[in-house]
């Protein structure tokens, strides 16, 4: 008799239970008897259904090992699409073939670089197989091992899809573990919707080390779950969240809709307002929010008052410029009042039009940042550049989503290949990233 191997698991756990128990009266319809025979035909079953399953699991076993060598000979250096055929492949084999893959995931003490590798795509693989019958052997190798087999474990258990069955192996690794496993076990309790998460994150930000935090602030970013936010406006108020400005930056980057909530937008003025604050991160601040667009208006913009008048030259323009994004005239005015007058006072600098340009640019005026920059390109009259008008243009016709004209200032610009590369990392361009025009970068894909 065939049976297909996704069926295996049903048919052992579905008929082990009453051999293993031997209780006639929890088979009804079964005469008692035939008891005999009907343990002898079940435990016949049992034999051939293991005997199936580890046929089907060595054929599938030559596959496996196949694709993993190719993925280990590829090493880091791999190009994204072969990386993803590896995936692909081996998700099309089903998961079956997830317990062949447990010992792949877990690179070793002191793994190479091509192991290391191979790991994360098989960590990869085996969340979007999300197979059921490897829950427990991933909590065992989530309790011992090397931090980064733990972790990896971990990262697959995040998408169980029977939750229930792992969040006390997961909670009891969290509870115990240290660092970059207990990080990774909290992301997991968040992914696998723990009732008791809002706890366990004021907890560990309130006792982990600034690094650990700034590792869990990023692991939470991907997760979706209501109450992260929350805990993370709370932190936001602690007084270690001047440490941990970058971090917070970086999970609001990834949250970027949470910058539309008052809540999460006054919290982060307020900290950039805090008198112990460093000036460099509090301009950071504020340029992080000028870069996604937001609106600050009552309380968020009465925030903004004490930085208005910063002695702090960078501070005090950051805070005009976020304020002029929003429509403020009295900050417009203050930001452009000095340019306007160098303009006026020498009208045949090519740099000072294009430093107003990028004036106009960073408080959104698009369109007066191109007559700016095209006004400093005439008249440099063949003088040496940097490119720095043309990109300029490009950044501006990005934001208005005219990639066209974006891609021809950025092939105009005498700049090299590199720094065209590097400019693909330029959130202005990250829209036309997801278009033909990505090829003005001269990226290697």
């Amino acid at each position: 008799m065939k049976l297909p191997l996704r069926h295996l698991t049903l048919v052992l756990v579905g008929l082990a239970a009453p051999v293993l128990t031997h209780d006639a009266g929890a088979r009804p319809g079964l005469p008692t008897q035939d008891e005999g025979e009907s343990t002898r035909s079940l435990e016949d079953l049992l034999r051939l259904a293991r005997t199936e399953r580890d046929q089907v699991l060595s054929e599938l076993k030559v596959g496996v090992e196949a694709i993993l060598a190719e993925m280990e000979s590829a090493t880091v250096r791999v190009r994204p699409e072969e990386a993803l055929k590896f995936r692909k492949q081996m998700i099309a084999m089903g998961p079956e073939i997830a317990p062949l893959l447990l010992k792949a995931l877990l690179p070793g003490p002191s793994p190479s670089r091509a192991e290391r590798f191979r790991a994360m795509e098989v960590v990869q693989v085996l969340r979007d197989l999300r197979s059921p019958s490897i829950g427990m052997q991933l909590l065992d190798s989530s309790r011992r091992g090397t931090p980064e087999g733990r972790v990896n474990s971990l990262l697959v258990l995040a998408t169980d899809p029977n939750p229930e069955r792992v969040i006390g192996g997961v909670r009891s690794v969290h509870a115990e573990a240290q660092a970059e496993v207990r990080t990774a076990a909290l992301v997991a309790l968040a992914q696998l919707g723990s009732p008791d998460l809002p706890e366990l994150l004021s907890a560990d930000f309130a006792k982990e080390e600034i690094a650990h935090i700034g590792s869990l602030l990023m692991g939470l970013a991907q997760v979706d779950h209501e109450e992260i936010p929350s805990c993370v406006v709370q932190l936001l108020a602690t007084e270690r969240a001047p440490a941990l400005v970058s971090p917070l930056l970086d999970y609001y980057s990834a949250s970027r809709k949470l910058l539309k909530k008052e809540e999460h937008l006054l919290a982060l003025i307020r900290l950039a307002c805090q008198p112990a604050m460093d000036g460099n991160d509090a301009v950071k601040i504020l340029d992080t929010l000028s870069q996604f667009d937001v609106t600050v208006k009552g309380a968020t913009k009465k925030a903004l008052d004490d930085l208005r008048d910063s002695s702090q030259l960078a501070l005090r323009e950051s805070t005009l410029v976020l304020l002029a994004r929003s429509k403020d005239k009295s900050a417009r005015r203050s930001l452009l009042q000095s340019f306007d007058e160098r303009v006026k006072y020498s009208p045949a600098s090519p740099s000072v039009y294009s430093m107003r340009g990028d004036v106009y640019y960073l408080i959104a005026e698009y369109q007066k940042a191109i007559k700016d920059f095209k006004t400093a390109i005439s008249l440099q009259r063949g003088l040496a550049s940097k490119g720095g008008a043309h990109l300029g243009i490009a950044r501006s016709y990005a934001r208005l989503k005219r990639y066209s004209d974006a891609e021809e200032y950025l092939r105009a610009a005498p700049v090299s290949m590199t720094t065209l590369r590097d400019l693909a990392k330029d959130p202005a361009f990250e829209e036309m990233l997801e278009t033909k025009y990505r090829r003005a970068f001269h990226l290697k894909e």
